[in-house]
């Protein structure tokens, strides 16, 4: 629904109302933590791999 609009290059001020926010996105909620447990996972799991095919020594 178009309630206001302006011409393309003018200038001006809208005084009108903004829609009310709906509700939060899951990203918005749970962030970078999935992107995180998956990358410590990830490389938990590379670690494991390579000292058992002897590719890291263990310090």
């Amino acid at each position: 629904e178009i309630v206001a609009s302006l011409a393309l290059g003018e200038a001006a001020f809208l005084g009108v109302a903004l829609p009310q926010c709906e509700a939060a996105t899951l990203y918005a909620r749970i962030g970078d933590i999935p992107i995180g447990v998956f990358l410590l996972v990830t490389l938990s799991a590379l670690t494991v791999a390579a000292r058992r095919n002897g590719i890291a020594k263990a310090s």
